[in-house]
């Protein structure tokens, strides 16, 4: 899909999409730059391929895909690394705001001395 998108661009930048035609100057070169670059991929793609056969998932990830989608885990994130969340506030109060996703994680952990991600998970 990735070598299609960038065949489609490079005929785009070679035969122009109407609104750049004719133009120099600084859209010739970045025009030009943009095109030499994708040629250049697309020669170093096509000899990796030619060099290195595609290996089955197992060889080329060293592990099996015929597991569980259950034993596969699950990512949980209430927010971004940058971002703070204070989606929840005690009586309105939003000096007391705190985030409802990490509360609820923080309330199942405290419940028991050893918690597994599944149990995790599963409350």
């Amino acid at each position: 899909k990735v070598k299609n998108f960038v065949k489609f661009v490079l005929n785009k930048l070679k035969h122009g999409g109407g609104e750049n035609e004719g133009h120099g100057g600084i859209l010739g070169l970045v025009n030009n730059l943009a095109e030499g670059l994708l040629k250049h991929m697309l020669q170093i793609d096509d000899n990796e391929e030619n060099e290195n056969p595609v290996e089955p998932a197992e060889e080329a990830y060293a592990t099996s895909t015929k597991r569980n989608i259950v034993d596969s885990g699950i990512l949980l994130s209430g927010c971004q690394t940058d971002q703070t969340s204070a989606d929840a506030s005690p009586n309105g109060n939003s000096d007391e705001a705190y985030g409802a996703f990490s509360n609820a994680i923080q309330a199942i952990i405290a419940g028991k001395d050893v918690v597994t991600n599944r149990e995790l998970i599963l409350k």
